[in-house]
Order: structure tokens, then C-alpha cells, then sequence
């Protein structure tokens, strides 16, 4: 079977994956023992440089001719392909050799290879630990990228319809007034729905738009590759921490690249994925940047390289608002951003606008935003008829001008279970908006208090006190519209694009930041170590229990 799939001839298989597997293991593990003289069986602790260098290049040619064979269609291929360096990965494993043993791989398989491969490998929870630890431990493996950072190239899927994608209209200007030269790349480009850059920063950057999905990482990574070199990337920030395209991927194949690799983590901690298997993958980025200063100590107790650093705050047409007019009043509730039920929870706006209205007949509240799924506004439609509100709420659809909204409104609701940040809450601050949400513990934003009213989540009821509060007590509400934009001016004030140039510093002189106390670190480590150990047995036992059903 293997000496088919090494020649360019058609294949015809007849049997099983699992009997495929079994069958290709023993035909793949014979070839390398035959080829190598090394017994895989017995004497893996004690290969020498010589036979390491033999098992790689052996299994190196094995991929290199499946590759080749035209018959073989490219998902299956990958497939095949990446179980034969599973195969390799499990020599590496068990070789007390182990850094001889990367540095040959290197030598023998690119970048776009290694990382794809690894990423199916580490799947395996004892595999992602062991090989997290092996790079932390041996970061001297890979190439040396401490040179002058000029170009950046950004990443995120798209750059519409979104408070991470709105932030990166506001960064890029930040990159380019520092002096660097930025490269935007996206999944998808819809121009006419898209964030502009202000004047003159729209035509100050590229833009590449990938030609292939997340989901075919071996694909995406050489494409990456090809656009790295082409536009001499020399750090790539990411925004994106998906499963089919995860910051170790990413972070794995850079390093590899000999370039610079940040990811900025824009969700709260309660939302984040803080599973021990990210943090572990977050610790082989060169720099985490966060949006809250309690997830940098988080970060930093397992030696992440964590900087905090709060996004820009750049408020379009901000010149034109010289304060609110305290004497214009309309009983109108503003509600702003994606149209979705998990992160923006904006059901909520039913229960908490029935008690509103309840006291007060006219109140109106404007939702201002899009969904990405078409049936969530409808069936949120369908809930405020059933509930008599359609007077009383108002899709006003998506603008990437939001100020006049913001100036004629009286109150912002906010019903996000969780917000890393939350532009929204910026805005409302600075057009000195009263802010009702709910508590968000470790959001700067509202940190202090100041200029808002948080309860508890969905407690629909506090809510609505808290709005009906502010629409009847003219004193209270101008007390908190005073306070939410004293809250904002130190973020006006923090100078963005030095803390960013200063992080870019540090990676071109290899700066670490401070760490937490150890004692801190220890408990906090084995703590989650237990919580996942547990977490990986209860989700092995499930997956046996299905397949015993399915028998």
C-alpha cells in the first residue's frame, strides 16, 4: 500500500479508515525500520545524530513522493500525509534527543509542513503538553528574528460589522503615524460594507485577502508563506484564536518563518478561552497584548510574554460634539453592536424594555447593528410583537457613522454577558451617555463605576429600574452623563501608539516582561493543570460512551 501511494499510479483501496490506518502504520513504521536499520520498536531513547538525520529524511522522501502522485485527491492526501508524521513526531517523542531531533525536521520539512502536521498531532492532550513544554524549554530551536521591525502585517477575518473589526480601522493609522509599514490581511473583503481608515491613512496600507480557508491549514500556511516573503513581513499580529487556525499554529509556523509573532486577545476573561492547552499555545507567541490589566496577571503566572495595552478610542466626527445638551430629552434607549443572542445577549432588550415601557408609555429604544444570521432578527421581531413593543423598538441597521444616534439618545443599554472591551461603551462615554449594563468584572472601561449603573446579569428587572431611574431623575442624569466622559479621558489620554512601539522594542532586543510571584504562579498552574487532566478524561469517557451507542 505505501509503495503504491509513492508512485505517481492510480490507488484503488478496498477497506475500512480503520483498517486503513492499522495496515498503513505497519506497511510506513516496516519501510523506516528497513530503510534506517533502527529497531522503532526497542532503542528510540538512544538514537544517534546520524540515525535521527536517516528516520527524517526517510520520512521526509515518503511525503514528498505521496505529494507527487497526481491520483490522490489533495484532502485525502493531507490526510495520509499528515498520519505518516504523526509517525515521525512519535520517534521525536520518544528520543531522549529530542532538540537534535527538531532541528533535523527543520532541515528536511518547510515551515507550511511542520506547523500543519503538528497542529492534527497536538489534537491529543498529552501531546499538546508535551510539545508546548519542549518549545518552551528549547526556544534556541528556532530562527533568530531580532532584527528591525518595519512591516507589520494584521490579521483578522474580515474588517466590517464588529467591534474587533472597527478597532483595526483605529490601529492601523496608530502602526502608520509610528512609521511602519502595514499589511492587512482578511478572509473575506465586502468594500462597500466595510470600515474606512480617516483621511489620508485609506490609501496608506495594503490589503491581502487569502484565496484559501482556515480549515485547510497545510494550504494556508504555504499561501502565507509566499505572502510573508512577498511582502517582507517582519511581525504578524493576529486577532483571530480559532480552532481550525489556532495561535499555535500560527505562532509555530512565524517563529519557524523567522519572524515575529503576536496575538492580541480582545475577549474578557469569563469568555476567554483560558483552557490550559491555549495558554500553553500562548505561550509560544512572542507577545500576548490583552485589553485588561487582571488578564495580563493572568497571563504572565504561566511565563506568558502578556502586555496590556487598551485599544484606541477615536470617535469619528468627535469635533463636531461640544457636550450634551442636558435641555434635550426624548425617553430614548440606544442599544448598539452585533445582532447575536451568545455574545451580545440581545434578547435581553425584550423583558427589560416591557418594564420600561410599563412606566413609561413613550420610551423608545433604538437598536443600531446587524446580525450575521439572518433568523435572529427575525425571530427577535417575532418576540417584540408577541410582546406589543413594536412602537416602542426600532431596527435602525447598521452605520459606520453612529454619532448622531449616540448625541440624541438619553440612555445606553448594554446586555453582553461579557465585553474584552467594548467600543460601544467607549462611544456612549464620550458622547456622555448614561451607561445600564450588565457587570462586566474585569472590562476597563467600567473599572470605576463612573457615569453607569451595572447589575447583576439578566436580572431584567434591575434593569429596568436602573433605565426608568435615569429617564425620570434629570439631577442623576446629568450627574452620570458629567461622570462617563471624566471616566473615558485617561484612555483619550494614553498614548497608544508609544506603548505598541515599545512592545515591537522589546521583541527586536528580546525584552521579557515581569513576571508574577512564583508562589502565585505554581498554585495557579497546578490548579488549572487538575481542573483540564479532569476536563480530557471526562471528554474521552464521552466519546466512549458514543461510540458504544453507535454499536
Amino acid at each position: 500500500m505505501l509503495k503504491e501511494f509513492m508512485t505517481n499510479t492510480p490507488i484503488s483501496l478496498n477497506v475500512t479508515l480503520q483498517e486503513f490506518q492499522k495496515i498503513f502504520l505497519q506497511e510506513t513504521t516496516a519501510f523506516i525500520q528497513e530503510k534506517s536499520g533502527v529497531n522503532l520498536s526497542q532503542n528510540l531513547e538512544t538514537l544517534t545524530s546520524a540515525e535521527i538525520e536517516k528516520i527524517v529524511e526517510i520520512v521526509a522522501d515518503i511525503q514528498s513522493k505521496i505529494r507527487a502522485n497526481i491520483f490522490i485527491p489533495n484532502d485525502y492526501k493531507n490526510f495520509i500525509v499528515d498520519f505518516i508524521m504523526q509517525i515521525l513526531f512519535e520517534i521525536w517523542k520518544k528520543s531522549d534527543s529530542s532538540e537534535i531531533f527538531f532541528i533535523k525536521i527543520r532541515q528536511y520539512f518547510t515551515p507550511a509542513q511542520i506547523a500543519s502536521s503538528l497542529f492534527n498531532y497536538v489534537k491529543n492532550f498529552e501531546n499538546y503538553k508535551w510539545a508546548t513544554n519542549f518549545f518552551a524549554e528549547h526556544k534556541q530551536i528556532f530562527p533568530n528574528s531580532n532584527k528591525k521591525i518595519r512591516t507589520i502585517g494584521i490579521y483578522y477575518f474580515r474588517i466590517f460589522n464588529g467591534g474587533i473589526e472597527r478597532f483595526l480601522s483605529l490601529i492601523i493609522p496608530i502602526y502608520i503615524q509610528q512609521g511602519y509599514r502595514v499589511v492587512l490581511f482578511t478572509d473575506v473583503s465586502v468594500p462597500e460594507l466595510e470600515y474606512s481608515l480617516p483621511p489620508p491613512y485609506g490609501g496608506m496600507f495594503e490589503r491581502v485577502t487569502f484565496s484559501t480557508p482556515r480549515n485547510l491549514t497545510f494550504e494556508r500556511l504555504q499561501e502565507l508563506a509566499t505572502l510573508i516573503q512577498k511582502y517582507s513581513i517582519d511581525v504578524f499580529v493576529s486577532h483571530m484564536r480559532t480552532a481550525d487556525f489556532t495561535p499555535f499554529v500560527q505562532s509555530l509556523f512565524c517563529k519557524l518563518s523567522g519572524i515575529k509573532f503576536v496575538v492580541e486577545l480582545h475577549s474578557s476573561i469569563k469568555h476567554l478561552d483560558f483552557r490550559l492547552p491555549s495558554v500553553a499555545g500562548y505561550c509560544l507567541a512572542d507577545a500576548v497584548v490583552v485589553i485588561s490589566r487582571t488578564r495580563r496577571e493572568f497571563l504572565k503566572n504561566f511565563d506568558v510574554r502578556a502586555y496590556y495595552i487598551p485599544n484606541p478610542i477615536m470617535i469619528e466626527k468627535e469635533g463636531n460634539f461640544k457636550g450634551r445638551d442636558t435641555k434635550k430629552f426624548s425617553n430614548t434607549i440606544l442599544w448598539v453592536g452585533r445582532i447575536d443572542v451568545n455574545e451580545k445577549n440581545i434578547f435581553a432588550v425584550v423583558p427589560i424594555m416591557k418594564e420600561v415601557v410599563a412606566q413609561i408609555p413613550n420610551a423608545k429604544l433604538k437598536i443600531l447593528g446587524a446580525a450575521d444570521v439572518p433568523i435572529i432578527a427575525e425571530k427577535l421581531k417575532e418576540l417584540i410583537k408577541l410582546n406589543q413593543l413594536e412602537k416602542n423598538i426600532e431596527f435602525c441597521g447598521f452605520h459606520t457613522d453612529v454619532s448622531e444616534f449616540y448625541k440624541s439618545a438619553d440612555v445606553m443599554l448594554n446586555t453582553s454577558p461579557h465585553e474584552g472591551w467594548s467600543l460601544v461603551i467607549s462611544e456612549s462615554k464620550f458622547y456622555e451617555l448614561p451607561l445600564v449594563f450588565f457587570k462586566l468584572p474585569d472590562n476597563e472601561l467600567t473599572r470605576d463605576g463612573k457615569g453607569s449603573i451595572a447589575v447583576l446579569f439578566n436580572n431584567y428587572h434591575a434593569a429596568a429600574k436602573a433605565i426608568v431611574k435615569i429617564l425620570t431623575d434629570e439631577n442623576f442624569r446629568i450627574k452620570l452623563s458629567a461622570e462617563a466622559r471624566a471616566s473615558l479621558q485617561p484612555f483619550l489620554d494614553y498614548d497608544i501608539g508609544a506603548a505598541w512601539q515599545r512592545l515591537f522594542e522589546d521583541l527586536e532586543n528580546d525584552i521579557q516582561t515581569p513576571q508574577s510571584n512564583f508562589e502565585n504562579v505554581q498554585i495557579q498552574k497546578v490548579f488549572l493543570e487538575e481542573i483540564f487532566e479532569i476536563q480530557e478524561q471526562n471528554n474521552n469517557l464521552r466519546l466512549q460512551i458514543q461510540n458504544l451507542s453507535k454499536n
